[in-house]
């Protein structure tokens, strides 16, 4: 889950979820608003399945240039 900061409202654009056995990544466009701005950018999100459990192996974030 992302949170961004109070009274910001996040949007995921166009999320492309990639599912194998053993592990998981979803890439996607983002905006956020708030009061104090906007920005947008990249997310993608990589995760593995252990013992029972998705842990995150990695998270980039790349803001728009």
């Amino acid at each position: 889950q992302i949170r961004p900061r109070r009274g910001a409202k996040l949007e995921l654009i166009e999320p492309q979820w990639r599912l194998q056995k053993d592990n998981a990544s979803i890439s996607a466009g983002y905006k956020v608003r708030s009061d104090g701005g906007a920005g947008q950018g990249r997310l993608d999100v990589h995760l593995v399945w252990r013992e029972g459990l998705w842990l995150v192996r990695g998270v980039e974030l790349a803001p728009a240039a």
